[in-house]
């Protein structure tokens, strides 16, 4: 989740058609407040504080570099650095695990003096699978949570499945992409340093109090996630003051934004009577939110779709299948594009689409048949 996006096009385009949409359907203020789920934006908010903490503090990037600097080869520090992103993605996010750790590939690469674009390629896939586990990994899952009331631990055991079937399907790109070549790779070259560790507690804290407020099964304690922003806010503005300003507001401002658009256009009645009568199977919903991520992100899908079924799994699945492919279909694929090559390597965009849009019809394949197995079977 980058800090920064004031002039992001996806937050142009949602104020461009929030006005259009205000100007057509003329909502009254109290409806327009019922189309935010306010539980949402809050439980949201606390994790952006969280993470930005866990990237400010050093931590994360102190773990990976020695996590990834004890391979011996090509072939072993690709697969160290995978798992490395997919196991930080469900805690962290899938953005952040990339913000973090593919500066330290493109150091890596240039220590090295090779070409570890594919690498890239696969640490975004790997954070777009790795973030499917969790309602935390990224902001299509929390919605879903909220929504639809999944309990958090169930949500995990209904995403553990296909997540372990992507990985598997991804290691397997892996170990074909990279042959073993020898590379001594030195600690100190790569800028080792020590953490904060008190900020880094102060984020681990709030991190977990996120995770505690959202598995617990009483009502009235996960209510208290609204107590946990003002709580947050006044810790980090103590602890380090950074973390609240450089948070990401802006994604805040996104999805707050999408509930908005996307509930009134729900609302109209011709795509109203579409969407319902064409959205009535598990397969078409399926379908319908891998292709729609292809074209205007995963984050936007859900939000739109959910208003016309409720039918969650299949819904769930696609949105977090469809986060591969286009460079579109994922915040973290364009992060991956931008944070290790962008504009430098048009070869790059080539690559990438070959390799992501072949992953994901042959992980879309696959799920859906696990999809049609656990509803029918």
């Amino acid at each position: 989740m980058t800090s920064r996006r004031a002039k992001d096009p996806l937050l142009i385009a949602l104020v461009l058609l929030l006005i259009i949409l205000l100007t057509y359907l003329k909502p009254s203020p109290a409806e327009l407040i019922q189309l935010i789920d306010w539980k949402t934006l809050a439980n949201l908010l606390v994790i952006l504080l969280a993470v930005k903490g866990l990237e400010l503090s050093g931590f994360l990037s102190y773990i990976a570099a020695r996590i990834i600097l004890k391979c011996k080869n090509i072939r072993n520090l690709s697969i160290a650095y995978t798992l490395t992103v997919f196991a930080l993605a469900p805690a962290v996010t899938n953005d952040i695990s990339l913000l973090v750790l593919v500066p330290l590939l493109s150091a890596i690469a240039c220590m090295l003096e090779k070409d570890l674009s594919d690498l890239a390629i696969f640490a975004a896939i790997a954070a777009n699978v790795g973030s499917s586990l969790t309602p935390i990994g990224n902001p299509q899952n929390l919605i879903i949570l909220h929504h639809y009331h999944v309990p958090f631990l169930k949500f995990i055991e209904i995403m553990s499945v296909p997540v372990a079937i992507m990985f598997l399907i991804l290691i397997a790109f892996v170990l074909v992409s990279f042959r073993k070549e020898e590379a001594i790779l030195r600690v100190d070259k790569l800028g080792m340093h020590m953490f904060n560790k008190k900020l880094a507690t102060a984020s681990f804290a709030t991190l977990i109090l996120v995770v505690l407020l959202l598995a617990t099964p009483l009502r009235h304690i996960r209510e208290l996630s609204y107590l946990a922003v003002p709580a947050s806010l006044i810790l980090f503005l103590i602890v380090d003051r950074r973390v609240v300003y450089r948070a990401d507001w802006s994604l805040l401002a996104i999805i707050f934004l999408m509930f908005i658009d996307f509930g009134m256009l729900s609302r109209i009645y011709f795509l109203k009577s579409f969407m319902s009568t064409f959205l009535r199977s598990p397969e078409s919903i399926y379908a319908t939110s891998i292709l729609l991520s292809q074209v205007i992100s995963n984050v936007p899908a859900t939000v739109l779709l959910m208003h016309f079924t409720s039918l969650y799994v299949p819904l769930l699945y696609g949105v977090n299948v469809g986060g591969n492919g286009t460079l579109i279909a994922s915040l973290a694929n364009l992060i991956a594009y931008r944070t290790y090559v962008g504009p430098r390597n048009p070869g790059f965009l080539r690559r990438f689409h070959m390799i992501s849009i072949i992953y994901l019809i042959v992980t879309a394949l696959i799920i859906a048949s696990l999809l049609y197995a656990r509803l029918f079977v």
